[in-house]
């Protein structure tokens, strides 16, 4: 697409160009059907980069999605684990001090 457009570009500044130094009316209908192909060919880039952009969205924010549920369970999982190794650091110290008892 960007080629076609820098293509496109460098039509309308060679049309410009040769519209001014030919100075000739009866060139003009000829570029004037050469412009109205362009435009047309322009606006479908426009229309498939929009599609393009919508698309990049939806996907983006499916990731964003998908990541945040992710690092959710991975937090939980933290969680559990700082959790149990509580757990497990206080019954060592119960034992320890059953130990000491007996």
């Amino acid at each position: 697409l960007q080629q076609e457009q820098s293509h496109v570009s460098q039509g309308f500044q060679q049309n410009k160009m040769r519209v001014q130094s030919l100075r000739d009316p009866s060139v003009i209908l000829d570029l004037c059907t050469g412009v109205e192909r362009q435009l047309t060919m322009l606006a479908n880039n426009h229309s498939q980069l929009k599609a393009l952009s919508s698309h990049f969205a939806t996907v983006k924010r499916l990731s964003c999605v998908n990541l945040h549920s992710r690092l959710r369970w991975v937090m939980l999982v933290h969680q559990n684990l700082a959790d149990s190794d509580s757990n497990i650091l206080l019954r060592c110290e119960s034992l320890k001090k059953l130990k000491k008892r007996f």
